[in-house]
């Protein structure tokens, strides 16, 4: 059985390079955001490197 270890979930601001910089290490993190003009953003990272982005 695999273990998985959730650290939180904040709302929050934070930039791309911020969700990467917490992802060090082996950790994964999703961001979710929306900009004022109503564009969301997904982002998915995984030891520092973006995985994937989209918007």
């Amino acid at each position: 059985m695999k273990r998985f270890d959730w650290i939180s979930i904040v709302p929050a601001t934070a930039d791309r390079d911020h969700l990467l910089s917490i992802t060090a290490g082996g950790r994964q993190a999703i961001g979710l955001s929306m900009d004022i003009s109503n564009r969301d953003y997904f982002h998915y990272a995984r030891d520092g490197r973006l995985a994937t982005s989209f918007r």
